[in-house]
C-alpha cells in the first residue's frame, strides 16, 4: 500500500506528513494487500480566518478498483487527520 500526502493550499511539513502515514497505517494495516494506494489530501478552506476549516480529504484505492472516500474538518489538522483516518477504516472494513 503507497501513501500520497499532499496539500491543495500550502507545502506539506514534514511532521504532518509523518503524522498522516502513521495513522493511516495504523488504520488501515491489516488491508494493506487489498490496498493499493491512499491518496490524503490536505487544506485550509478559509485561509488565515481561522475556524473548523483545516480539511482532510482521504481515498483509499482498492485492488478491484473501488475507491472508499472519508473527510473531516477541525481546526486542528492533526486531529482532522485522525478522524479521517478512522472513518476510512471503518468504511474499508
Amino acid at each position: 500500500m503507497k501513501i500520497n500526502v499532499r496539500s491543495r493550499t500550502s507545502q506539506v511539513t514534514p511532521s504532518i506528513r509523518e503524522w498522516a502515514e502513521r495513522r493511516v497505517l495504523f488504520a488501515l494495516g491489516q488491508f494493506s494487500a487489498r490496498l493499493r494506494v491512499v491518496h490524503v489530501c490536505l487544506s485550509d478552506e478559509n485561509g488565515p480566518k481561522g475556524g473548523a476549516d483545516q480539511r482532510c480529504l482521504m481515498e483509499a484505492r482498492m485492488t478491484p478498483g473501488r475507491g472508499v472516500v472519508a473527510e473531516d474538518r477541525d481546526p486542528d489538522l492533526y486531529a482532522a487527520v485522525s478522524r479521517a483516518a478512522e472513518r476510512l477504516g471503518r468504511r474499508v472494513r
